[in-house]
């Protein structure tokens, strides 16, 4: 596929890409799907009277769902328009709802609706659907435990903004495309993405040292001033894993690939932080 750009040149934003300031169409309709197949399409079809017409995956002789239905507009919405039961209602009425929100509250909806659900099994589910998409689409969030929590924060998304922004035009490209990689929410390389983050490190350890195409490991001891050895060897060993039989630089040998997400964007801040380390102390 041919690239944007804004892909090209390295104008996509951090944080538009991790989505943390944000949900964009994509992500968003894709949480209304989640909720629409977890909770509502499972439903019994129900009468105006609340009572079910045919069997469902949750018999309401409690009332439980109805309940459920009663306390998300109170609680959550606090309305005192509650919609109809009858569920072709009650999905227009949410889906109208849903998509008035806020991204925050988007994400105080996905905790309210998977805290307050009567049945634990279809809320434990549920945190599992959402964390796929959530990961696919490339949120800077996650449920952990009942919570959504952060997965990058402002720290971390600052320094790759200052290693793509600084004077050295090879982390730029590097860091640009490992952000390209990890952020293709059709098709993500995470393998091309650490690729590409410790590249960027190796082209400005290069630059700093005086040194050409030298391989990390190599040129960093060349570096023109004094690094802690335990910290040197550190960036050593990081660069060693990049090459191993994870199949990092070396994909094309067939080992089986381990790297997913959380090496990808790992590998990204921990090697931005690096470059802004070191381009600080050569200063």
């Amino acid at each position: 596929m041919r690239k944007k750009f804004s892909e090209r040149y390295g104008h996509i934003t951090v944080r538009d890409s991790f989505q943390v300031d944000d949900i964009n169409e994509g992500l968003k309709s894709r949480l209304w799907n989640a909720i629409l197949h977890s909770y509502i399409d499972i439903q019994p079809t129900l009468n105006s009277f609340g009572q079910s017409t045919s069997h469902g995956a949750h018999k309401l002789k409690d009332n439980n769902v109805i309940l459920f239905i009663k306390k998300l507009y109170d609680g959550f919405f606090k309305t005192h328009e509650i919609p109809s039961i009858i569920k072709n209602g009650f999905r227009d009425e949410l889906k109208h709802e849903f998509f008035k929100l806020e991204w925050f509250e988007i994400y105080d909806l996905l905790e309210y609706i998977s805290t307050t659900y009567p049945y634990n099994d279809t809320n434990n589910k549920f945190r599992t659907k959402v964390n796929e998409v959530l990961e696919d689409e490339m949120s800077g969030y996650r449920f952990i435990d009942e919570y959504i929590t952060p997965i990058v924060d402002d720290v971390e998304i600052e320094e790759i903004e200052q290693a793509i922004n600084s004077e050295y035009s090879g982390a730029k490209i590097h860091l640009s495309n490992a952000l390209e990689h990890l952020s293709d929410r059709e098709n993500p390389d995470y393998i091309n993405s650490i690729k590409e983050s410790i590249s960027a490190v190796e082209s400005v350890v290069n630059k700093i040292s005086g040194s050409t195409n030298v391989a990390l490991n190599r040129a960093v001891n060349n570096i023109p001033f004094e690094i802690d050895s335990n910290f040197k060897g550190g960036i050593i060993k990081m660069y060693s894993w990049t090459s191993s039989a994870d199949g990092i630089r070396h994909g094309v040998t067939g080992d089986t690939i381990n790297s997913a997400f959380a090496e990808a964007k790992y590998m990204l801040v921990i090697c931005s932080a690096f470059i802004n380390y070191i381009i600080e102390k050569s200063k």
